[in-house]
């Protein structure tokens, strides 16, 4: 057999060895992937990994990877229980269940998941993996990928629940997912890889696998939107700050304001941002009104004194315990005091749900923030998990090489 490329295979019709080949590199299409959720029964591929230990012992393990169906959830949450240590499960659960009622929807979804489950020669699950986008958070997702170009717009993915049973650890497999992961992400064209995690001990092997693999720790990432659109993160601790009780139940970000809005981004982000947000709004307008949405955002606009908006902001109320999460906000021009009020008006929003952390994502940096309590998040944010909690949120981040996809071999 002769080393062959997937575009040579193309042209021609592929054998079933052949398909679960590329399959088992990560070579998917979006299409193959929808094609399958509609019949999931049988296996998405499957493989065989050998290993040789450092005593000179060789193990081996035989797997099938299946798209997470509702069927494989119990059984894997199962294994999790009995085998995983600090995995919440009740949120697994519940994001899981969450992405397959939203699969049913026709609707463009802002938040936009895929889930694989490895499963043994009895079809016991023992590992899970995906992958996820947020297209309102900048650049592009999975959602809009279509939509914008990707030579100024990066395609940006994060890694979803990742694990692997126990039992299962050291012979190779997390390391083998890992990698299938990162190449499903390089055939939809992902530019972005991002992993959320914390300074937590039981994390250290992970980070560890991360680093390996070329994942970069901290929060001001080059090239992160597009060529030259730099990731800059801040964020407030408002625990012990008293913050202005400040109405927040005011008016919101609608299709009746938007026009306002656009005027407002398109004064003040660069041509390239700008398109970015106006997806994301056209996004937000058109997401159902079903609290069980798998993603929620909020909005807030100030008017001055005539009448006219002044400012606006988009928040995301985060899935960690203790905080928000902003990744986009606009302020007039040569308006005084206008992002001192915007602020103030955020952290009573965060007061008002509970929540004591504000991140804010951005593209470039801003020295004002710096001047209004912000400070530049640089290797970690504390307290993103709960109230005095003293672990350290982290970010880690790898730009994918589009070359560095493995050739198929047949």
């Amino acid at each position: 057999m002769t080393p062959s490329s997937f575009s040579e295979i193309s042209s021609r019709q592929e054998t079933l060895g052949e398909k679960n080949t590329r399959f088992a590199s990560g070579q998917i299409s979006e299409e193959e992937i929808q094609e399958y959720w509609q019949n999931p029964e049988n296996s998405l591929f499957e493989h065989e990994l050998f290993k040789q230990a450092s005593n000179g012992q060789e193990s081996h393990v035989r797997f099938q990877a299946k798209a997470l169906t509702e069927d494989l959830i119990e059984p894997l949450l199962a294994e999790g229980e009995s085998a995983w240590d600090g995995v919440d499960l009740a949120g697994m659960k519940e994001s899981f269940q969450a992405l397959l009622d939203q699969r049913k929807s026709n609707v463009p979804p802002l938040l936009k998941v895929e889930y694989y489950i490895l499963t043994d020669e009895n079809n016991h699950p023992f590992a899970v993996t995906g992958i996820y986008s947020i297209d309102i958070n900048g650049g592009a997702g999975l959602t809009t990928r279509n939509e914008l170009d990707p030579q100024a717009h990066n395609l940006i993915t994060g890694v979803g629940w990742y694990s692997v049973s126990k039992k299962y650890q050291g012979k190779g497999i997390g390391g083998f997912l890992f990698d299938w992961t990162e190449n499903v992400a390089r055939s939809r064209g992902v530019k972005i890889m991002c992993i959320d995690t914390d300074d937590w001990e039981n994390e250290e092997v992970a980070r560890g696998l991360y680093e390996r693999r070329g994942y970069k720790r901290g929060f001001n990432v080059p090239n992160y939107f597009g060529p030259n659109r730099d990731l800059f993160t801040y964020f407030d601790n408002i625990a012990d700050k008293k913050v202005e009780p400040l109405a927040v139940e005011g008016e919101q970000i609608t299709a009746e304001n938007q026009k306002e809005i656009l005027e407002i981004a398109k004064s003040i982000y660069p041509p390239e941002r700008y398109q970015e947000f106006e997806k994301s709004l056209n996004l937000i307008f058109n997401q159902p009104s079903d609290a069980n949405n798998l993603f929620q955002v909020q909005s807030f606009v100030a008017r001055g004194n005539n009448g006219k908006i002044e400012s606006f902001c988009v928040y995301e109320e985060s899935i960690y315990k203790n905080t928000i999460f902003v990744p986009w906000y606009g302020v007039g021009q040569n308006i005084e005091g206008s992002k001192d009020r915007l602020l103030n008006t955020l952290r009573s929003a965060a007061k008002k749900i509970g929540r004591d952390v504000i991140i804010i994502s951005k593209e470039g940096s801003d020295s004002d923030l710096d001047s209004l309590g912000f400070q530049a998040a640089d290797q970690g944010i504390p307290e993103v998990y709960g109230k005095g909690d003293p672990t350290q949120y982290l970010f880690y981040t790898k730009h994918l090489s589009e070359e560095n996809i493995p050739e198929q071999k047949t």
